[in-house]
């Protein structure tokens, strides 16, 4: 890594341990921490990982890269008046959280 690597948030799934900094991208890495592999996927907001994909935002999208075929798909987000105080993917669902109510899509 060019610059620090320093965690904003680490998830464990399906064995394998996930180190996302939005500055430098993804790493994974095994139980034992050793690196198996980066990614130089940058500047996403509230990622998940699951089943081998990754979910983040940036801006008005929810950004999905499929970490074994290396597969980046963008979908634009029409947030309809809705003003999101929180969002997240669950399931293959997309949930906005505003003021006044729990909104939600689905991704496939």
């Amino acid at each position: 890594f060019e610059n620090s690597f320093i965690p904003e948030k680490m998830i464990d799934d399906n064995g394998k341990l996930y180190a996302y900094d939005k500055s430098n991208g993804l790493m994974t890495m095994d139980y034992y921490g050793g690196l198996k592999q980066n990614y130089p996927i940058k500047n996403l907001k509230n990622i998940i990982v699951a089943n081998d994909a990754l979910f983040g935002f940036d801006n008005n999208e929810l950004v999905n890269f499929n970490l074994s075929l290396l597969t980046k798909k963008n979908i634009h987000i029409n947030y309809n008046g809705l003003k999101p105080i929180k969002q997240f993917v669950v399931n293959q669902q997309f949930f906005v959280l505003d003021k006044v109510s729990l909104n939600v899509f689905d991704i496939k």
